[in-house]
């Protein structure tokens, strides 16, 4: 939930692949200011909502590969102004 990294203020990598994740709540890195990469391949993720990634304000690398993801929302990347690479490969898109 959007609760789960509270705290975690300097973590600048996140592996989370192969985890059986099938949805991300909005906002659930809000608070990781200072995440660069994150790396979510392998899962069951089937849509990126419109939040999901609000708040990770440094995030520039996100790995979403192997997953299921059939939609995403045009403003789900608004806030992450420094993401010059995103991997969709291997996906339904």
């Amino acid at each position: 939930n959007k609760y789960t990294f509270n705290g975690m203020f300097n973590l600048e990598k996140l592996d989370l692949s192969s985890n059986f994740i099938e949805f991300i709540e909005d906002y659930s890195f809000n608070t990781l200011h200072s995440l660069k990469e994150l790396i979510l391949k392998g899962n069951k993720i089937q849509k990126i909502c419109r939040y999901i990634f609000y708040g990770a304000i440094n995030l520039e690398k996100l790995e979403l590969s192997m997953n299921s993801i059939k939609a995403i929302y045009e403003e789900s990347f608004l806030s992450n102004r420094k993401l010059y690479l995103i991997n969709f490969d291997r996906n339904p898109i």
